[in-house]
C-alpha cells in the first residue's frame, strides 16, 4: 500500500516537473515577446525624431503591450513604495489638473504638462508589469541595446544633414540643429548606458566597443553644442564611477581632460566653441545662458497671485518654474513628489553595498538619475520628457521597482 502511494506520488512529481519544464519553456516564447515588443517600442519613438510618422506605430504598440501584460497575467503586479507614491501622486495630479480646469476654463491645464506625466507613467507602468515576464538580464540590456541603436542612427542623421565640417563649425555662430536638446538628452543618456554597460562586460572586445560608443555620443552632443546635456553627462559619469569604486580612473580622467583644456588648444577651441563661450564672450550671465535668468524672472512675474493654480500655459526652460507656471502649487507637489521620491529610490539602492554594485541595472538608473537632475535644472521637461528622451529611464524605473528582488539577483 505505501509502495503504491510512493510509485503514484513520484508519477505525481515527475508528472508536475515535467509541466513545470513545459511552461518555463513556454514562458521564454512569452518573455522575448515581450522584450522584443518593448525594444521595438524604444526604437521606434527614437527614430520618430527623424521621421514622425514612426509616433504612430511605436503609440499603437506600447498601449497595447501593458493591456496584453495585464490581461496575461493579471494577479502578477505587486505595489511597492515608489510604485504606490507614483499612482497616488498621479490620481492627485489629474484631479487637480480637472479642478484647475473646471475653475478656470483653461484647457491647457489638461494638456501640456499632464499629458506629458500620463505619458511618463505609461511608460512606468510598461516596465513595472514586464517584470514578471524578464527573467534575464540580458533582455534588459538587448532593450537598452534598442534605444542605443536607434541613437546612433539618429546621431548619424543628425551629423549628416547638420554638421557643416570641423572648420565652417568653428566659424559658426548660431545654433545648427533647432531640436538639439532633446538630441542632446538621447546622445547623453545612450552615453552613459554604454558607459555602464562595458564597465560589467566580461570581453575586453565589449568593454573597448563600450567606450568607443559612449565618446561617440558625448562627441555628437558636444558638436551639436548641447551644453545642458554635456555638464549633465559629466555629473552622470563621475556619479557612475564614484558607485564602481573607480577612484584612480576618476582621478586620472579629470586630470587628463583639465591638462587637455589648459595645455592644447585645439581643445580649448574645441570646448570654447562647443558651449559658446567664444561667440559670448564679455557678455554677461544672462545672455550666456541663452536668456535664461531673465526667462525665470519673468516666470515669477507673471505668476504674481497665480501661486495657488498657475497659469494653465507658459513655457520656461526649468522644470520647477515650468511645473509651478503652469499648473501653480496644486500640480507643483504632485509632479514633484514623484520626482523627489525617485532620486531618494535611486540614491537608497546606491547605499546598500555590494548586492547594488553588481547590478548593471542599478548603476545605469543612478547614473542616468544624476543626468536628468541636471538637465531639470537648465531645461523645462526633463526628466519627464519629451517623449523619447525619457522613455528608457521611466521604463527602467518601473522594471526595478515592480520586483525588487529581481534586479538583486539577475546577475550580469
Amino acid at each position: 500500500m505505501t509502495e503504491r502511494y510512493m510509485h503514484k506520488q513520484s508519477k505525481g512529481n515527475m508528472l508536475q516537473g515535467s509541466l513545470t519544464r513545459v511552461g518555463a519553456r513556454r514562458g521564454k516564447i512569452r518573455f522575448a515577446g515581450v522584450s522584443v515588443a518593448i525594444a521595438l517600442g524604444l526604437l521606434l519613438i527614437v527614430l520618430s525624431q527623424i521621421d514622425s510618422r514612426f509616433q504612430v506605430a511605436y503609440f499603437v504598440l506600447l498601449l497595447a503591450l501593458p493591456v496584453y501584460m495585464v490581461v496575461k497575467r493579471p494577479n502578477s503586479l505587486r505595489f511597492t513604495g515608489f510604485t504606490c507614491v507614483f499612482s497616488l501622486s498621479m490620481v492627485f495630479l489629474v484631479l487637480a489638473c480637472c479642478l484647475e480646469y473646471l475653475l478656470s476654463g483653461n484647457i491647457g491645464y489638461l494638456s501640456n504638462v499632464l499629458i506629458l506625466l500620463l505619458k511618463t507613467f505609461l511608460m512606468y507602468a510598461i516596465g513595472f508589469m514586464a517584470a514578471s515576464y524578464i527573467t534575464s538580464i540580458k533582455e534588459i540590456k538587448w532593450i537598452a541595446f534598442a534605444f542605443i541603436f536607434g541613437a546612433a542612427v539618429y546621431a548619424i542623421w543628425v551629423y549628416a544633414n547638420y554638421f557643416p565640417g570641423i572648420t565652417a563649425w568653428l566659424s559658426n555662430q548660431t545654433y545648427l540643429f533647432p531640436s538639439k536638446n532633446s538630441f542632446g538628452q538621447i546622445a547623453g543618456v545612450s552615453s552613459l548606458c554604454c558607459f555602464a554597460l562595458c564597465a560589467k562586460a566580461k570581453s575586453p572586445l565589449l568593454r573597448v566597443a563600450g567606450v568607443i560608443s559612449g565618446f561617440l555620443f558625448a562627441m555628437s552632443a558636444l558638436f551639436m553644442q548641447c551644453r545642458t546635456s554635456i555638464v549633465a553627462l559629466a555629473v552622470g559619469v563621475a556619479v557612475l564611477l564614484y558607485f564602481l569604486r573607480m577612484k584612480k580612473v576618476t582621478i586620472s580622467l579629470f586630470l587628463l581632460v583639465l591638462f587637455a583644456i589648459a595645455l592644447v588648444p585645439s581643445v580649448q577651441g574645441l570646448i570654447a566653441h562647443a558651449f559658446l563661450i567664444d561667440a559670448y564672450q564679455g557678455a554677461d550671465i544672462n545672455a550666456m545662458s541663452s536668456g535664461r535668468i531673465g526667462a525665470w524672472r519673468l516666470a515669477l512675474g507673471a505668476l504674481n497671485g497665480n501661486y495657488l493654480l498657475g497659469l494653465g500655459e507658459y513655457y520656461v526652460d526649468c522644470l520647477y518654474l515650468y511645473v509651478l507656471a503652469n499648473l501653480g502649487i496644486l500640480g507643483f507637489a504632485p509632479i514633484m513628489v514623484i520626482w523627489i521620491g525617485r532620486i531618494a529610490t535611486s540614491y537608497s539602492k546606491a547605499s546598500r553595498g555590494r548586492a547594488f554594485r553588481r547590478s548593471t541595472l542599478h548603476l545605469v538608473l543612478l547614473s542616468l538619475t544624476a543626468f536628468y537632475f541636471i538637465e531639470s535644472i537648465l531645461e523645462a521637461q526633463p526628466p519627464f520628457g519629451p517623449g523619447a528622451c525619457s522613455a528608457l529611464f521611466w521604463l527602467l524605473c518601473g522594471f526595478c521597482d515592480a520586483e525588487k528582488h529581481v534586479c538583486d539577483s539577475i546577475q550580469d
